[in-house]
């Protein structure tokens, strides 16, 4: 190690946190990405039937105003 420098390991971790950065983040990705187009975006069938449905937003509950959750928030609470 020099005087007041860093040691060769912190060196080489640091160059190799740029080059995943700049060149595979910046660089690479975008590229493959463009390359792939539509599909880079898209999962397959089999994977897609192997996750769970997860709503996060709260897409697939009914409308508040609507009849349907106003039963079924009447039989929560009678329960």
């Amino acid at each position: 190690m020099r005087p007041g420098g860093a040691p060769a390991g912190i060196r080489a971790l640091a160059f190799g946190v740029l080059i995943d950065a700049f060149m595979v983040r910046m660089t690479l990705v975008p590229a493959a990405m463009a390359l792939l187009g539509r599909r880079a975006w898209s999962l397959p069938h089999w994977l897609d039937r192997a996750l769970p449905d997860v709503d996060i937003e709260g897409a697939g509950l009914p409308d508040p105003g609507t009849p349907e959750r106003n039963e079924r928030r009447h039989e929560v609470a009678a329960h």
